[in-house]
C-alpha cells in the first residue's frame, strides 16, 4: 500500500529513453495506528498539486493503476490538497486505512 501511495509522487518519463524518474522535492510518510477503528492510516505527503483519480487504463497502459490498486485493497482512502499556489508551496496528501 506505502508503495502505491508513493508512486503517486508524479511519476514521469524522461524524454524518449523510456527511463522513469520521480519528481524533485520533500515526501512526507506518516503511519497512524487506530485502536479504537482497528485500521492504520498510511499518509503520504508531496509538493505535487495534481491530485490522483480512479481511471481505466487500459491493457495496453504502462501506468495509471496506482488508485485502483489503492482503492482496490484499502477500507478507505482519498486525497486533499495542500499549501497554496500564491504561496509557492502547492502539494498534496494521498491515504489510505487498512484494517
Amino acid at each position: 500500500m506505502l508503495a502505491e501511495l508513493r508512486s503517486r509522487r508524479a511519476r514521469h518519463l524522461r524524454g524518449g529513453d523510456n527511463a522513469h524518474r520521480y519528481s524533485a522535492g520533500p515526501i512526507d510518510v506518516r503511519l497512524r495506528w487506530s485502536a479504537a477503528d482497528a485500521a492504520l492510516r498510511i499518509s503520504v505527503r508531496d509538493v505535487e498539486p495534481v491530485l490522483p483519480r480512479p481511471r481505466d487504463p487500459g491493457l495496453a497502459a504502462g501506468g495509471g493503476r496506482g488508485p485502483g490498486v489503492v482503492e482496490a485493497v484499502a477500507r478507505r482512502w482519498g486525497a486533499y490538497a495542500t499549501g497554496e499556489a500564491s504561496s509557492g508551496r502547492p502539494g498534496k496528501v494521498v491515504w489510505a486505512e487498512l484494517g
